[in-house]
């Protein structure tokens, strides 16, 4: 089965890094995977209440930009606010030129904190097979 027709990740700790890969049938679908592996990599397992919800437009070009910029917000939220993405929503703006990222965060415990987002050359979102594919090591550190 190719792993593009259903949207799923895998990530891993290595080394002071997180290390997550994603695939979806879509560019979009693909970025919020990838959103959903940073925060499944950093937080404690278990329930979180979705909390308020967050809304941003961001430059859909290059690919790798976009993943990056996602990232960053969801990072951001995380590590400024001590919010946690929970759910996340990514659509692409009918003009091409800009994507929606909205992610409803919540206050959840991190096990891992993110140190820094990554840069555009840090991280790959790309076709492949039959949709989308992105790669991305973030740099973390254990909260205990």
């Amino acid at each position: 089965m190719d792993q593009t027709t259903q949207p799923s990740h895998r990530v891993r700790i290595e080394e002071g890094h997180l290390v997550l890969d994603a695939w979806a049938p879509g560019r979009a679908a693909c970025v919020a995977e990838a959103l959903h592996a940073l925060t499944a990599g950093v937080r404690w397992p278990g329930a979180a209440v979705p909390g308020e919800q967050i809304t941003e437009s961001l430059q859909a070009e290059p690919d790798a930009d976009l993943l990056a910029q996602a990232m960053d917000l969801a990072i951001r939220r995380m590590t400024t606010f001590g919010q946690v993405p929970v759910d996340v929503e990514v659509a692409e703006h009918p003009d091409g030129t800009t994507t929606l990222v909205m992610l409803m965060v919540a206050h959840a415990e991190l096990r891992y904190l993110p140190t820094q987002s990554p840069a555009a050359e840090d991280v790959v979102l790309a076709r492949a097979g039959g949709g989308w594919c992105c790669h991305a090591v973030v740099d973390v550190q254990p909260t205990a």
